[in-house]
This record gives C-alpha cells, structure tokens and sequence, in this order.
C-alpha cells in the first residue's frame, strides 16, 4: 500500500515539475516578445521621427 503511494507521490512531483518549467518556459518567451516588439514599435517611431525632420529641414531650404 506505502509502494502505490510512493510512486504516486513521485508521478505527481514528475508531472507538476514539468508542469512549472513549461509555465516558466512560456513565461520567458512571451517577455521576450513582447522586448521583441517593443523594440520594432520603438524602431518604427524612430523612422518616422525621422522622416518628419527631414520633410522639415528640406521645406525649410
């Protein structure tokens, strides 16, 4: 009876360590999307600061 236990026991410590690391490993990966587009919307807005400072220098000669 104790045995049945133990392995029970060790199945669910198994399954939920998994378990954790897959909730951690996504955890990861969705940080790093959303750096990822932070970062592009950052770009993005650079570019058309950019091409604003432009319009204005060649209006201006």
């Amino acid at each position: 009876m104790q045995l049945k236990w133990q392995q029970r026991d060790i199945r669910f410590r198994i399954f939920f360590s998994f378990y954790f690391n897959l909730l951690h490993i996504a955890k990861q990966h969705v940080l790093s999307l959303q750096e990822i587009s932070l970062d592009i919307n950052a770009e993005s807005h650079r570019k058309k600061r950019n091409r604003r400072i432009g319009f204005l220098i060649t209006f201006i000669l």
